[in-house]
């Protein structure tokens, strides 16, 4: 386990600290380097960042570290555990490696200022809940090694808009769209989605979906 911390006042061209405005903007960053130990974690955390040879993020590790707002994954990560990150409400952005086969049961839920994900292909699970009430994303693509998606995956994101699917999806769990009360109106449904059923995406007039499907 490491961490540090430091402040970073920002001076302006004469060398002296700037105004109380941005001094409060640069508040003080604290640093963790995860070793999948079981190392208490500082309440404060704003960085995180997860140390090579690392295969898996235990359960619950980082849940509800409200001040958290990066974490860089490491390339070999294989699994993110159940309410990983669940709670961090200022988390802005996630990028999975694509070593990463699995994350699990609301890993990111209620992360409520996560806008910018990355999933990438080598991904092979997603569990129910993953993203629940992520209420700041706005587009998602799902890599064509998913062949589910959960319930409830994205249930509660009010603002997600675009959501990208590959053909090889088989199947949708229900609910996993549910109260994406801000998404744009279905420009295409492709028949696979017609078989999974359109419960997945009741009710309607609160589960309007813009849908690309990768050809």
């Amino acid at each position: 386990m490491q961490y540090n911390m430091s402040k970073r006042p920002k001076l302006d061209h004469q060398g002296t600290a700037a105004n109380n405005h941005d001094r409060e903007e640069t508040s003080s960053v604290v640093e963790y380097v995860y070793t999948a130990g079981n190392n208490d974690i500082p309440d404060n955390v704003t960085h995180v960042r997860v140390q090579s040879g690392v295969i898996k993020i235990n359960d619950w590790k980082f849940h509800n570290q409200r001040s958290l707002k990066e974490v860089i994954l490491n390339n070999g990560l294989e699994q993110i555990g159940s309410d990983a990150f669940s709670y961090c409400t200022a988390l802005r952005s996630i990028t999975l490696p694509s070593t990463v086969i699995m994350v699990g049961y609301s890993a990111f839920r209620d992360c409520a200022t996560l806008k910018d994900v990355e999933l990438n292909d080598g991904l092979e699970k997603m569990w129910g809940s993953v993203f629940r009430d992520c209420i700041a994303l706005q587009s998602i693509t799902i890599p064509s090694t998913v062949t589910e998606i959960e319930r409830s995956a994205f249930s509660g994101c009010t603002n997600l808009r675009d959501v990208v699917l590959s053909d090889r999806l088989k199947e949708i769990g229900s609910n996993a769209f549910e109260c994406c009360s801000s998404c744009c109106k279905v420009l295409q449904f492709h028949l696979l989605f017609m078989r999974l059923a359109p419960m997945h995406f009741q009710p309607a007039k609160y589960c309007k979906v813009l849908v690309y499907l990768l050809q």
